[in-house]
């Protein structure tokens, strides 16, 4: 790796918070501090020089189908002709992945050249008021918003890091569009207990005159993204946030992305492409939301190319590493995601003749009972399908490049995996055999080559799930395996 771009890497993990900093960033976020965090992230700015009214921003927040809906959504605009960036987090493997232009991680010499930029540009011009750097994310999404106006990018398709209200995307003034994903119960000791609190700071990235858009949600939620959309949104034809289902003209369509669930964030993704393509392209945009509705006429071939070619890395990803061995990828960690990456694993034909292992881990702030009950209510719900796991193992993040952020959330890893493994067989159930422990993926890896080794004669077939981390740590070792998806 070039120096400029090792020395960049070291300062970045340097903005990382120690425990205690996370707590009282998670305290602030509680409170009402919108304001405040907000013109913190506006001095930033403005001392980089930044012109954000230069960006032509979709802005898409959730729990459930943010990233895959932002990926959709940058594949189809893309596919139209015009230059993109996207702008997601957290990373797999390398923190690169987060800015992408034209669908591709920026590259080590880019990366460097605007971290520099960045990282001076702050630091020469700190004052007695703003006398520190801003944290890891925060840094990040300055860098991404630099380098998506320097490279004179035609559409920023943004993804909110955690809620939307405080958040640090959250400081653009007026995105094209803005979209809500699924939502559930996730990252609560930040965003609130339920579902109406959750709404709530999700809706937060809504705009005065800006169109706003929705997933289906459950009612509460829906309730809260409602009144949001009217208090914030407010112009005419826009305070009312449209609400866009799985649309039954996408049967057929390929998606690039597996699992039924994509339908409702490629129905999501079709509906906002369409409003900036709209803008763009000089119409109007008050005429069009005032007659919105899904037609087959949104699916136009440059937008079907962009829905089957979208690629999104540790999401429905599917990667062989011996004849008979296939790893299966999805970075669900929530207890929704769980269910539809299950519902996918199991749904596939020839499940029931394959030997089927799970390989499984969450972060500390989750219950592995919670991401692991999916697998048992799937049984439940399909008497009829005979699939179950074979075999199983918690497996640590460790990859021989560790992941500095799972470090810091995951204090006393070692005894935390232990935790999982034994709330696991207090489940008891025969879909889920008792699990092994590994030392680390590649022992995992070892492992599973052994199993296929012992079944040669039969297809072996393996998920990883319940965390990015585990995720991006399996698709570092992997790829010295064998780098060609299926």
């Amino acid at each position: 790796m070039p120096k400029e771009y090792t020395d960049a890497l070291k300062a970045l993990n340097t903005l990382q918070s120690n425990a205690d900093v996370i707590n009282a960033w998670i305290n602030t976020r509680r409170t009402d501090k919108e304001v405040s965090l907000r013109e913190t992230m506006i001095n930033y700015v403005n001392r980089l020089g930044i012109d954000l009214n230069r960006l032509s921003i979709i802005h898409v927040a959730g729990t459930k189908g943010k990233g895959s809906t932002c990926a959709l959504t940058e594949s189809i605009i893309r596919h139209h002709g015009y230059n993109t960036g996207l702008y997601t987090s957290p990373h797999l493997v390398s923190v690169r992945e987060r800015i992408r232009i034209n669908g591709e991680p920026i590259s080590q010499e880019k990366f460097a050249e605007y971290f520099w930029k960045v990282w001076k540009g702050l630091d020469s011009t700190k004052t007695e008021e703003f006398p520190n750097m801003p944290g890891y994310f925060n840094f990040l999404t300055l860098l991404a918003f630099k380098v998506f106006t320097e490279e004179k990018i035609d559409c920023t398709v943004l993804e909110v890091g955690i809620g939307g209200r405080t958040d640090a995307t959250n400081v653009i003034p007026s995105p094209v569009v803005t979209a809500i994903t699924s939502l559930g119960l996730d990252h609560q000791n930040v965003l609130g207990d339920t579902l109406t609190q959750i709404a709530f700071e999700k809706s937060g990235i809504f705009k005065r005159g800006v169109p706003g858009f929705t997933s289906p949600q459950p009612d509460d939620a829906m309730a809260m993204i409602e009144k949001r959309g009217e208090e914030l949104i407010q112009d005419e034809p826009y305070q009312h946030v449209k609400i866009i289902d799985r649309s039954p003209f996408l049967d057929g369509v390929d998606i690039g992305l597996p699992g039924v669930h994509q339908k409702y964030n490629a129905s999501l993704a079709i509906a906002i492409s369409k409003v900036w393509l709209e803008k763009t392209r000089g119409n109007s945009v008050e005429n069009f939301m005032r007659n919105f509705e899904m037609t087959e006429e949104f699916l136009d071939e440059k937008t079907k190319a962009g829905l089957s070619k979208v690629q999104w890395p540790g999401r429905g990803q599917k990667v062989a590493l011996k004849e008979n061995l296939t790893v299966y990828l999805d970075g669900a960690h929530t207890q929704e995601s769980m269910e539809a990456c299950v519902n996918w694993f199991f749904s596939e034909r020839g499940a029931e003749e394959s030997l089927n292992v799970l390989v499984f881990n969450c972060g500390n702030a989750r219950s592995p009972v919670t991401l692991l009950t999916p697998i048992i209510k799937f049984h439940e719900d399909h008497p009829e399908n005979p699939t179950r796991f074979d075999r199983g193992f918690v497996s640590t993040n460790e990859s021989g490049k560790h992941h500095v952020l799972f470090k810091l959330y995951n204090p006393n890893q070692d005894a935390w995996y232990h935790t999982i493994a034994q709330n696991w067989r207090d489940l008891q159930c025969k879909e889920l055999p008792d699990p092994s422990v590994a030392g680390d993926i590649p022992d995992v890896i070892r492992k599973l080559e052994e199993i296929s080794t012992e079944n040669s004669g039969k297809r072996v077939r393996v998920l990883v799930a319940g965390s990015l981390y585990l995720v991006g740590g399996f698709l570092e070792v992997i790829s010295n395996h064998c780098p060609d998806e299926l």
